[in-house]
């Protein structure tokens, strides 16, 4: 059903410009340091319209935040509740998530592959491309 695969796709999106002005700007909160991460996948993303000073979830050119049992985006928050090795070696991980977004809730599973400072997200909704927020002095 179509419906089912819009709340997928606006998690996707989640990081897409949209110029809010006055945006809520603050330090990013990642759960924890990068270099205490659990997996590679662990931290703030973006793309070409983000802004990485922007706290996750605060507006729609925030990160999105991805930790090894959450991620946040804007309208949007996802549970991790199952992470799956595919290979470690090739960077490609399967999430399993509960979401909710905009008063909707779905489950899926969304296969990611990183290479690098470059994350491959693909789920029911569609695919995307993140790259990862330059490090702050905060994170150590």
């Amino acid at each position: 059903m179509m419906r089912k695969a819009f709340p997928g796709l606006l998690f996707l999106l989640a990081a897409c410009g949209g110029g809010e002005e006055g945006a809520e700007k603050e330090a990013p909160e990642a759960s924890a340091p990068q270099s205490v991460a659990a997996y590679p996948f662990e931290g703030l993303w973006a793309n070409s319209f983000t802004d990485c000073s922007l706290k996750p979830g605060s507006a729609e050119e925030a990160p999105i935040l991805i930790t090894s049992n959450r991620m946040v985006g804007y309208e949007n928050e996802c549970d991790v509740t199952d992470v799956t090795v595919i290979d470690e070696a090739a960077g490609r991980y399967e999430l399993t998530r509960s979401c909710m977004a905009e008063g909707e809730s779905y489950e899926e599973v969304a296969s990611l592959r990183i290479s690098g400072d470059t994350l491959m997200f693909q789920s029911s909704g569609g695919s995307v491309t993140w790259l990862r927020c330059p490090a702050t002095e905060e994170d150590g």
